[in-house]
């Protein structure tokens, strides 16, 4: 996708400036800023069979009047799986380690490097500050196929604001 020069203006007012945005095929782009700023006459200049719009509008559709494909995420489960799909796994490991089961300080030490070892690993699990999919796990917990999210992902929170997404592959 590429956007160059974009003047756009609305009700006597110069909305967009010289706009340029350049995206490579399969990159993600991310607009944002404050109210009246031009972010919706800018989606409006993209490629509506080429680009997916994503509403994260609290109250009514931000853009009723969008041709292209969107996704509304409204509950905690969509806004995970949303993230998982814009964020792109930052780990990945073998769908074959959940068939038998995974210690949970195997996938933290080994299988990842969210901890530098089993003890650390271990340490952290007995703080109380490693969640997956946001559930609080302990040592011992067993991690199987049955905790992936779309059969695919796991989401690990370390502390309360580091998050690691896990992409389990066949």
């Amino acid at each position: 996708m590429r956007i160059e020069d974009v003047h756009q203006y609305y009700s006597g007012s110069h909305i967009l400036r010289g706009v340029n945005l350049q995206a490579k095929a399969g990159e993600m782009t991310v607009v944002l800023g404050r109210n009246g700023v031009g972010k919706t006459t800018l989606l409006k200049t993209a490629d509506a069979t080429r680009t997916l719009f994503i509403d994260l509008e609290a109250g009514d559709l931000a853009v009723l009047d969008w041709p292209g494909d969107s996704v509304r995420p409204r509950t905690w489960q969509e806004c995970r799986d949303l993230a998982c799909y814009i964020g792109g796994p930052m780990y990945e490991m073998s769908k074959d380690v959940l068939v038998q089961g995974l210690d949970i300080t195997d996938l933290l030490a080994v299988n990842t490097s969210i901890a530098q070892s089993k003890s650390e690993a271990r340490r952290m699990l007995k703080e109380g500050s490693i969640s997956i999919n946001k559930e609080k796990v302990i040592e011992g917990h067993t991690l199987y196929a049955s905790h992936l999210i779309n059969n695919r992902y796991l989401l690990v929170q370390k502390g309360k604001k580091n998050y690691f997404i896990v992409r389990v592959i066949d």
